[in-house]
């Protein structure tokens, strides 16, 4: 099945209509207790206890040693499919004025879950052992995503909302893994100009046509903890600027040439990965698709090239740059992404390149936000390091989960009926995936399944004998929300945007 996320997807939308009825804001989205009740409480951490100097190293926090280590990008077909390493889209801006509609259609709260429901990590794990076959995961404390993390510094400067995450140790790293009420959770009240605008003024490399998603893996030093960070990218900046597109290029690549078939055949590896079922009552798990490239050809672009986008409307609120970069100043800081192209209409979907769209590298802003923040930033590594502790002083597998109704209190509970990978909330299947993480990577394991060629594809099988319109309101992977401005005739000034 194929998806639309939250910035891809070529799926049909409904045209939006302008209609007298004015736009709700839509509910918060909470974690279901019914659903999915809490399981025994373990250990709980107030929001005081995090002045303590303890846990982290002394001195000035930073986030250092930022690298690249893998990526993959989300297909749209009709089965799981991802291809490694992956390319995020290039900035191929319109050089005139657009007009364009609001957005429309349906988008997944969680494109990883969406796509791939019983190990949303996997794909990330199969895409750095795939690009790194040796990589030292030994030496790996935590693997996170942006949403989980936004979450814990959220609650580590006292702005938070409840949220809950699953937490796992297996081998020295412990993973944190995103938890929506349901794997293909929508996000409701989509509106304003978020997903449309990007789709006009981005466009898929050739390498990485019919894309959906880009999911980029860092590796960084922060308090001592050597993390991985795995986050959606918006788009890249091209090292010299692009030629303008076609006014019918919407998020698309041109068709490609027979030779460019030829070339990409001939690059590629396609592997099928079918770990166990998550459960003994599960039947089906369905087929993961990897489709490798060749690195020596596919070059994806540098962190310093990484922008994020935000649309806004400059009618309602002004080209606030300063107050909008203030606000994506965490998010930036969590993803070491240096670049913010705003986006400003006239409230009705007109965007002016000449005078509504700006680049900014905020490279020194985040150095300068990091060292303003140095109070916020220790409660954060204080929090971290408990959670990491937490996980390491079970018994290795067993799953947690970590919840939080608020500002106050952060609890580690164990999963409801969970137990080791490949059981229910298990962050990685048993198995080989798992094994090699276990041991440090080290490419082919004794527990390696069976390869084959099927029809031009080596197969290789994982699985283990073992068990009035207001802009959108954005929500970004870390949790945070995007206040955009409003339109011309909708806005109700609701005091929680920065204009």
């Amino acid at each position: 099945m194929a998806f639309q996320t939250r910035r891809g997807g070529f799926a049909p939308r409904s045209t939006w209509r302008k209609t007298n009825v004015k736009f709700q804001k839509r509910e918060e989205t909470t974690p279901d207790l019914a659903k999915h009740p809490l399981g025994e409480l373990l250990e709980t951490i107030r929001s005081d206890d995090l002045d303590s100097t303890t846990k982290v190293p002394a001195g000035e926090l930073s986030i250092q040693d930022c690298t690249y280590v893998a990526s993959y990008n989300w297909l749209n077909k009709d089965s799981p499919t991802i291809v490694v390493p992956g390319t995020p889209p290039k900035w191929t801006p319109s050089q005139t004025r657009q007009k364009l509609k609001q957005d429309s259609g349906t988008y997944y709260r969680d494109p990883n879950a969406a796509h791939y429901p019983p190990f949303p990590t996997l794909p990330a794990v199969l895409a750095l052992l795939s690009q790194n076959p040796t990589f030292p995961t030994t030496s790996i404390d935590l693997f996170a995503c942006g949403n989980t993390l936004g979450n814990l510094l959220r609650f580590a400067r006292s702005d938070s909302k409840p949220f809950r995450f699953t937490v796992q140790a297996i081998g020295s790293t412990v993973f944190l893994a995103r938890k929506e009420n349901d794997p293909r959770e929508i996000i409701q009240g989509i509106h304003g100009y978020g997903h449309t605008f990007p789709e006009a003024n981005t466009t898929w490399d050739t390498t990485v046509r019919d894309s959906e998603s880009h999911q980029r893996l860092i590796q960084y030093t922060f308090a001592g903890l050597t993390s991985i960070v795995r986050f959606e990218s918006d788009g890249y900046l091209p090292s010299s600027p692009p030629p303008p597109p076609s006014p019918h290029t919407l998020h698309r690549t041109t068709p490609p040439t027979v030779q460019d078939l030829v070339n990409d055949f001939a690059a590629t590896t396609i592997t099928t990965t079918i770990p166990s079922p998550p459960s003994p009552q599960s039947t089906s798990t369905p087929t993961l698709t990897t489709i490798t490239q060749n690195t020596t050809t596919t070059t994806p672009p540098s962190q310093s090239q990484l922008f994020d986008l935000k649309t806004r409307s400059a009618h309602a609120r002004g080209q606030n740059l300063a107050a909008l970069h203030q606000e994506m100043y965490p998010t930036l800081w969590l993803k070491q992404i240096p670049n913010v192209i705003a986006a400003y209409h006239d409230g009705r979907g007109s965007f002016d390149p000449s005078s509504g769209i700006h680049i900014t590298n905020v490279t020194s802003e985040l150095r300068d936000w990091e060292a303003r923040n140095q109070k916020e930033l220790r409660r954060y590594a204080v929090l971290l390091a408990w959670i990491v502790e937490a996980a390491r002083a079970r018994e290795e597998g067993v799953v947690l989960e970590v919840y939080s109704s608020g500002v106050e209190r952060l609890e580690i509970r164990k999963v409801r009926g969970g137990g080791g990978g490949g059981e229910e909330g298990g962050v990685l299947p048993r198995g080989d995936v798992r094994g090699r993480w276990e041991r440090g990577g080290g490419g082919e394991t004794e527990d390696d399944g069976e390869e084959g060629e099927r029809g031009g594809e080596k197969v290789v099988d994982f699985s283990s004998s073992a068990g009035g319109e207001e802009e959108e309101e954005e929500e970004e992977e870390d949790g945070l929300l995007d206040f955009t401005g409003c339109d011309a005739e909708g806005c109700g000034y609701c005091g929680k945007c920065s204009y």
